[in-house]
């Protein structure tokens, strides 16, 4: 662990303010719990951040000493997937990886369908292509796994990779 990185002894759950939407969805593909609404304001966000033992990911400089949240950090990267990976470094997360376990949209977990369960749910043209499908518990979005997920995966070795020292992310 980087001597700067806090020690965190159970799975981080995350809280977003409205600024931080692309990392939320990030966070979630990696399979953290990251809650993210354009619809709470400040004191929504430090209540529910308190209450559930969640790090408070912000790009407000004053929410969280206004607010009193003590467990917050703020992304100095511009885009989100150097945000990205600026935080999985600041936190050491890269050993709690779970990618493709959470929905990118609603946080819930996604879980195994097979291709007859999902069959109204997907593009005839994957249902020829593809095998494997995962639902979303919470909200039913349907996954497989095209071309995104290559992209993805190649976002994901790269963060690895940085924490061997072996290459920039973007």
């Amino acid at each position: 662990m980087s001597p700067m990185a806090p020690s965190l002894t159970k799975e981080p759950r995350f809280m977003l303010d409205v600024h931080l939407a692309g990392l939320a969805r990030l966070l979630r593909m990696l399979g953290f719990d990251t809650l993210w609404s354009q619809d709470w304001d400040d004191a929504e966000l430090a209540r529910r951040a308190k209450a559930e033992g969640r790090i408070l990911l912000t790009q407000d400089r004053r929410l969280p000493g206004e607010q009193g949240i003590a467990d917050a950090y703020l992304p100095r990267a511009g885009r989100p997937r150097a945000q990205l990976a600026e935080v999985v470094a600041r936190f050491d997360l890269y050993g709690r990886l779970a990618p493709f376990t959470r929905c990118m949209d609603c946080n819930a977990p996604v879980e195994s369908a097979t291709p007859e369960a999902v069959r109204d749910a997907v593009p005839t043209r994957a249902l020829r292509e593809f095998s494997r499908f995962f639902r979303c518990t919470g909200c039913g979005k349907v996954y497989w796994e095209g071309s995104h997920v290559r992209d993805m995966q190649a976002l994901i070795d790269r963060i690895v990779a940085q924490r061997a020292g072996e290459a920039p992310t973007d």
